[in-house]
């Protein structure tokens, strides 16, 4: 399946690409909805194949991802593939889009003389299937090519469970990072749309509202996008067993900071949370305590995998304190 994704992926980004080329030049056949409906079909045979055979994959209920960690062995063209339609895409948007933009219907009135929407529709596609070749090259090079990164990002890839001292060491404290959900390409168009909506929609702000720099508000909106930044490369919580209790230092979240003593704790236990409908959307971790039941330590970890590998790793963090091992 990751060979047919890959393959078929490379033929949708030569289709994609073709398909640009020859609404810039014109040709007859780009303004008909056919090519258009072809690809966008497309899209679901190859970027399905390429995360379900994922040999990284997690899943929780019917919904299925890869963490953007396992792109890391990809082949390298195949990631500069992406970044360079991903910025076809974001300067099609930006030069050629009408201010405010506009919506229209796949069909031949609508695409008829309007090369910007045709333009966007295909490097909308041809985005997704280089996603798709991506995902299924990682997955065909997972466990057989590592590759050496440079520090910084081998620091933003790094698994997010990270050991602050020698494993076996009595007491050792460790950190768990805990932005993990969050994909980089998910934050990177946030902060796109958000300079997006200041080039094509600031001349709207300033004819109707009546305030100098009008224009720049909505690059207030890059709060969120630099905060989820500042989180996925931040956030952490450390986990040490100090005086007999277990400790948990929260960063940022101070106020999160928790004191347990070790002698209440009886287990730790790796809880499926389900939304209204019955399916798994995430896992927690509950520390159980001899008087008090339950009590939730740690919440949204992607995969039952992540979190028993986590339960572990403080189970014996425990255990080492309470046996006075040396």
């Amino acid at each position: 399946m990751l060979r047919f994704a890959y393959w078929a992926g490379l033929i949708g980004v030569i289709g994609s690409l073709a398909l640009a080329l020859a609404a810039f030049s014109h040709v007859w056949f780009a303004v008909h909805p056919t090519p258009y409906l072809v690809l966008f079909f497309s899209v679901f045979i190859t970027f399905g194949p390429a995360v379900l055979a994922h040999p990284a994959r997690t899943g929780s209920g019917g919904s299925y991802s890869v963490s953007p960690r396992a792109l890391a062995v990809a082949e390298p063209w195949t990631l500069a593939l992406v970044g360079a339609v991903v910025l076809a895409m974001l300067a099609n948007l930006l030069l050629l889009s009408p201010p405010g933009g506009d919506e229209f219907s796949l069909d031949a009135a609508s695409l008829t003389g309007r090369v910007d929407r045709q333009l966007t529709l295909s490097f909308c596609f041809a985005t997704l299937h280089a996603w798709a070749v991506c995902i299924a090259s990682s997955g065909l090079r997972w466990g057989l090519s590592p590759v050496s990164l440079p520090s910084w990002l081998g620091r933003w890839l790094s698994a997010p469970l990270v050991h602050g001292a020698p494993l076996g060491l009595p007491g050792a404290p460790f950190t768990y990072r805990t932005a993990t959900t969050q994909a980089w390409f998910v934050i990177a168009l946030e902060a796109a749309c958000v300079i997006a909506t200041v080039v094509l929609g600031g001349e709207q702000l300033d004819q109707a509202l009546a305030l100098p720099y009008a224009n720049l508000l909505p690059l207030a909106l890059l709060v969120v996008p630099c905060w989820q930044l500042f989180l996925q490369a931040y956030g952490r919580i450390t986990f040490r067993v100090e005086e007999g209790c277990l400790l948990t230092r929260h960063f940022p979240f101070r106020s999160r900071n928790r004191r347990i003593p070790v002698v209440d704790v009886r287990g730790i236990q790796v809880n499926s949370e389900l939304d209204d409908k019955g399916v798994v959307t995430h896992y927690s971790l509950l520390l159980v305590r001899d008087h008090s039941g339950t009590d939730r330590l740690i919440d949204k970890l992607p995969s039952a995998e992540h979190a028993r590998a986590l339960a572990q790793r403080i189970d014996s963090l425990l255990r080492l304190s309470t046996t006075g091992t040396h």
